[in-house]
């Protein structure tokens, strides 16, 4: 009896467990489900409930006023009709996943998109986004956005001007965009006025700008890859960007740049790998900037420094392979040390792994552009590489120059393994060079048998002759007539 009131009272005093609550569960939409429409399903789901969209395709445009989560089921489809904005997300904390959303309308005027955001707390996670004006537009004070492995594919038939953009953050603070493949928009990630994002391991191809940051302070982007696009990334008058471990890759056209910098200050950039540019880096009226460990690698031109640029420093970069090192328009207070110049052939007598003697370089050419554009026509002109050639030999111009007083004898950006990897060639490189490659063989051919047959005709001066001059000789046989 003890023992039974003993337990008794133990029971009584032990926390009791809490009560199991039944996950609610998700309302199916589409043939088959609880509603046949995401419109219905919307109107009835109660604030917090999940709605698993079906494969099939649902028509319209959708407005989400209260927490829900569209979970989409593989073959599940939102299409727009090619008629204004698909979801205008006007609730916080809504997830989007799993989605194939496409055919937005085309208006300029009123920005169209596929997902349209103007409150906090959103998720949009794998989606795939297709056919569309903008893809995902985040405005109003949104915070706190997450985009997050999403496919888009933007109009890529259009002109670059018609199209949107693929992400466009209007003050939007605080977003993270992570992990995306954006292909054949305008702008990968337009940012205005949404600070402290990170933009991170993003895939941008075949655009205008991959980022183009206007007025946006205190952001991070890193591990992203930008490729075949008329700018990497484009930073305008903003402040506190952190940029490292990004690549940048075969921008080529007469405006193509890797990395492009207009009245920035206090920019970090280190441990970015430029190659296979026009122009590698670009930086205008930009202050008291940092750039660091970076690889500039079979660039055109590795570096242009225009107007008021100034409390900049390059330190541990590497220039490798590159057709033109640097163009100024005026020296500034930036200063250089501690860089890899591969045209550099100085001596290490002190075996401390820094030339003894400092590397200059400078641009005859380019300080005469300044003042007279025509003189571009030149640029790559055996007068111009004559030019830089004498000004090297017998400096008589006054240029602006840079100096690195302490070059590295040996690679230290790539010494350091903290760059990205190099990205795949693309093949219609590979094809190219390999077409060069026949020319030149075919050329090859073509010379050594002229000098073979110059060497017969030196042997034989009558040979030399055309065949109907060479007296005593038919066009048939070759012997006496």
């Amino acid at each position: 009896m003890f023992r039974l009131l003993l337990l008794l009272t133990l029971a009584l005093l032990l926390p009791t467990p809490a009560a199991v609550v039944p996950r609610q569960r998700a309302l199916r939409v589409g043939t088959g489900g609880d509603y046949a429409t995401l419109a219905e399903a919307i109107a009835a789901a109660p604030p917090g409930a999940s709605l698993e969209v079906l494969a099939g395709v649902q028509s319209g445009q959708w407005t989400i006023s209260r927490p829900l989560a569209l979970i989409g089921q593989p073959g599940a489809v939102l299409d727009g009709g090619g008629q204004g904005t698909l979801l205008m997300i006007a609730a916080a904390d809504v997830t989007v996943s799993g989605l194939t959303i496409r055919n937005s309308g085309r208006s300029l005027l009123n920005d169209d998109a596929a997902i349209k955001i103007t409150a906090s707390g959103a998720r949009i996670i794998g989606n795939t986004i297709e056919d569309i004006h903008h893809a995902i537009y985040v405005l109003d004070g949104a915070a706190h956005t997450l985009i997050s492995g999403n496919q888009i594919r933007g109009r890529a038939e259009l002109m670059q001007e018609d199209r949107g953009n693929a992400i466009h953050l209007w003050n939007a603070p605080d977003t993270v965009v992570e992990q995306n493949r954006v292909v054949g928009v305008r702008d990968g990630v337009y940012v205005g006025f949404a600070p402290r994002s990170t933009f991170r391991a993003n895939i941008f191809s075949q655009l205008r700008y991959g980022i183009h940051f206007m007025y946006a302070d205190d952001n991070v982007f890193e591990d992203n890859t930008f490729e075949h696009s008329e700018a990497g990334a484009a930073l305008m008058y903003s402040r506190h960007i952190t940029l490292r471990h990004n690549v940048f890759a075969f921008s080529r056209s007469s405006r193509a740049y890797g990395l492009l910098l207009q009245e920035c200050d206090n920019v970090r950039a280190e441990n970015n790998l430029l190659l296979d540019i026009s122009r590698a880096l670009f930086v205008n009226v930009t202050r008291d900037s940092q750039f660091t460990g970076n690889l500039f690698a079979a660039n055109d031109l590795a570096v242009q420094i225009y107007a008021a640029s100034t409390g900049n420093s390059f330190s541990g970069n590497d220039f490798t392979g590159n057709m033109r090192l640097l163009e100024l328009d005026r020296a500034g207070n930036n200063t250089w040390d501690g860089n890899y110049w591969e045209e550099y052939h100085g001596l290490d007598m002190d075996a401390d792994g820094f030339g003894d003697a400092p590397f200059s370089t400078g641009d005859p050419l380019g300080s005469l552009t300044t003042d007279h554009p025509q003189l571009k026509l030149f640029r790559y002109s055996p007068a111009a590489e004559a030019l830089e050639a004498g000004e090297r030999a017998f400096p008589v111009l006054d240029l602006p120059a840079i100096v690195d007083a302490h070059p590295a004898m040996r690679p230290v950006a790539q010494a350091r393994g903290q760059l990205p990897p190099l990205p795949e060639q693309p093949r219609g490189t590979v094809a190219l060079v390999l077409v060069a490659l026949g020319y030149g063989l075919v050329a090859l051919a073509i010379v050594l048998g002229a000098r073979t047959k110059r060497n017969q005709w030196s042997a034989d001066p009558e040979a030399a002759r055309p065949r109907s001059e060479q007296a005593g000789r038919t066009e048939f046989d070759g012997g006496p007539q």
